[in-house]
Parts: structure tokens; sequence; C-alpha cells
């Protein structure tokens, strides 16, 4: 096989098995980390096999129902056919998952422009919600360190303290959110921070998680935890040190 049909395998293959399926993928969902937060990108090209190998068969279905070709006297269902409509169908889900902004780095992000004007006070109460937010990290982080110092009852009464300020986080966390959908905020900054929020929630739970197997005081695991939550505390203040540099801080 020489070196052009082994080109042609490769991109009949991408054609008919990703391409169309991977693009629609990104017409469906345009948002990075839409679909996982850490293997987006694996469950993006695993859904666009699985949707390619749908089109297909609809796409050959189609092709095998229309009839006959009168210039040529056979059907409509041929590699030249296959091609052409593949190709179609990926160059038009490519400009649509364009213009939903599915590619930022060709020049248009999902959060680049504002849909629509944001009034004033629309605005200072995002940046509202962010402040509180702030607020109430800064807060667990001090009750942490207290944690760690505290035993008996007063360490239950800080840990149920604890419990309520993820609450409180996690309301705030909707809050921002639900604001963003009312007002269409989708500003590239906007989003980011929300992500941010969602991250720093997550690895303050796993840093959570950490302190209670520390707890149980098991010698077998302990160092295991520790080494594990002094490397999630760095993530968390690198994600703090993002947060505040969105934020301009």
């Amino acid at each position: 096989m020489s070196f052009l049909e082994i080109v042609q395998v490769v991109i009949a293959l991408l054609i008919i098995f990703f391409l169309p399926g991977f693009m629609l993928v990104n017409v469906l969902f345009p948002r990075r980390n839409e679909l996982d937060e850490e293997d987006d990108l694996l469950y993006r090209i695993v859904l666009g096999i699985a949707l390619s190998i749908v089109i297909t068969v609809l796409n050959g279905f189609v092709l095998g129902t229309i009839g006959i070709n009168p210039d040529t006297g056979k059907g409509y269902f041929t590699a030249f056919n296959i091609w052409i409509t593949h190709a179609v169908y990926t160059v038009v889900f490519f400009v649509w998952a364009y213009y939903r902004g599915a590619f930022p780095l060709l020049g248009r992000g999902y959060n680049v422009e504002l849909d629509q004007a944001i009034s004033q006070d629309q605005r200072q109460k995002m940046y509202d919600l962010m402040d509180h937010w702030r607020e109430l990290k800064l807060e667990l982080g001090s009750l942490d360190r207290k944690l760690e110092r505290s035993e008996g009852k007063a360490k239950k009464k800080l840990k149920s303290k604890r419990d309520r300020l993820f609450e409180d986080l996690r309301e705030v966390d909707l809050s921002i959110k639900r604001l963003g959908r009312e007002t269409h905020i989708r500003t590239t900054t906007t989003q980011e921070l929300q992500e941010l929020v969602h991250q720093w929630r997550r690895v303050r739970q796993e840093i959570k998680l950490c302190d209670e197997r520390i707890e149980e005081g098991d010698v077998k695991v302990v160092d295991h935890f520790k080494n594990r939550k002094a490397k999630l505390q760095k993530e968390l203040d690198e994600i703090d040190e993002r947060i505040l540099e969105l934020r301009g801080e």
C-alpha cells in the first residue's frame, strides 16, 4: 500500500467514524469542561465516534432509499456520495459549533462577548456575590486551622459550623450561576471565575476527606493523606491567586 493510499484510508476513517460526530458534540456542548471537568476531551472523542457511527448508518439508510440514479442505473449508496454527504455534515457542524463558540483558539470563544447589555445593578450584584464567596472561603480556611488545634466538644462545634459554611458557599455558588443565566453574563472572565469557584469547592471537599482520614489515626495511611492534603492545599492556593488576578485584586 502506497503512502497516498494510507493517507486516503486515514482521511476516510476520520470522515466516516469521527469528524461529523465530533463536530456535532461541539455544537451541543460548546463550553469547556461541560461534559466532564477532568476528562472533557476524552468524553468528546468517545461521543464523537459514537455519533459518527449513528450518522453513517442514517446517512446510508437515506441514500439507499432514495432510489435509482437514471444516469448510472445504480443506487445513490456509493463511496462518492458517502464522502460528499459526510464532508458536508462535517463542514456544517463545524461552522455551527464555531458560531456557538466551541473553538476559542479560532477567535470565537463561548463567552467572548456579552449576549446583551448588563445593567450596573446586575454587575454590582455579581461582584457582591463574589465578595461574599471570598469571605466564606477565608472563614473556612480559618476554621480549618482552628480544627487542627481543637479537641472534644469544641472540635465538634467547629465541624458543625464548617458544614453550615459549606452550605452557605453552595448557595452563593448557585446564586452566581443563576444570575449568570438570568442576565446572560457570558464573558470569558466571568465563566472562568465560576469554573474556579467550582474547582475550589471540589478541592476543599477533598481536603476535608483527607482531614477525616487523618483523624482516624490509621498509621498506614496517615502519611499518605498528609502528603495528599499538602498537594491539595497548594492547588487551592493557586486557585486563590488566579481568582484574585481575575478580580484585579
